[in-house]
C-alpha cells in the first residue's frame, strides 16, 4: 500500500537522524537550537497543518482552518486521540504530542506555539528550534498521518514495506512483522 504524504515525513525523518552527526540525542541535548531544527519545524509543522485540513474533511467538518479548529474537530469525532503516544530507540520516555489537548480548555501544544514564535518572530523565539521541539512536532505529524489514513481507508491497522517503515519515530504499539511472496511489510494497530 502506498500512501500519500508518507514519502514527504520520511524525509523529514531522515532530516531529523542526520542533526545526530552533530547534536547527540541526549536528555542534555533538547534544548540545543540550530537553522536545521527550526527548517524541520517549520517544513513539519506546515504538513502537519495541511493534513489536518484533510482529516477535517473526512470528518465531514468544513470550518477547519486553524489549530483551534482541528482540537474541536478531531476531539470531538476521535476522543482518544490526544492520547496517541510515540517512542524512540533513543529514550525509554513516551512522546505525546497531543497529551495536552483538551475541548475544555484552548491550549496548543507548546511545540505548535514554538512553531508559531519560529515562523512570525524567528529573531527574538530562535531558542524555540530545538531538538525537542524538532522530534515533537514530528511525531505530531506521524500521528496525525496515521489518523489521517486510518479514516480514510477505515482501518484500525496500517501496513508499510519494511523500507517505507519509520526508523526513529516509532508507533506504539509495536509494528508486526509480515513476509509473503511481495516483501517484508511491518504493521501498525491505530491507537
Amino acid at each position: 500500500m502506498s500512501y500519500k504524504y508518507w514519502d514527504y515525513y520520511l524525509v523529514l525523518e531522515r532530516d531529523l537522524m542526520e542533526t545526530f552527526r552533530y547534536v547527540d540525542f541526549s536528555e542534555a541535548n533538547m534544548k540545543t537550537n540550530s537553522i536545521e531544527f527550526a527548517s524541520i519545524i517549520l517544513a513539519t509543522c506546515a504538513e502537519i497543518d495541511m493534513v489536518f485540513k484533510q482529516v477535517c474533511m473526512l470528518l465531514g467538518v468544513r470550518k477547519c482552518k486553524n489549530i483551534k479548529n482541528y482540537r474541536e474537530a478531531i476531539l470531538t469525532n476521535r476522543p482518544e486521540f490526544n492520547s496517541r503516544e510515540r517512542k524512540t530507540p533513543y529514550s525509554e520516555e513516551p512522546i505525546k504530542p497531543f497529551r495536552d489537548w483538551s475541548l475544555q480548555h484552548g491550549k496548543n501544544p507548546d511545540w505548535w506555539r514554538a512553531y508559531n514564535k519560529i515562523k512570525h518572530e524567528r529573531y527574538i523565539s530562535f531558542h524555540r528550534a530545538s531538538l525537542k521541539n524538532a522530534i515533537l512536532s514530528l511525531a505530531a505529524l506521524q500521528i496525525v498521518l496515521f489518523e489521517f489514513y486510518s479514516i480514510q481507508e477505515d482501518s484500525n491497522s496500517l501496513q508499510f514495506k519494511y523500507y517505507d517503515a519509520p526508523r526513529l519515530i516509532l508507533p506504539q504499539p509495536d509494528g508486526t512483522a509480515i513476509v509473503n511472496d511481495e516483501g517484508i511489510y511491518i504493521r501498525y494497530l491505530v491507537t
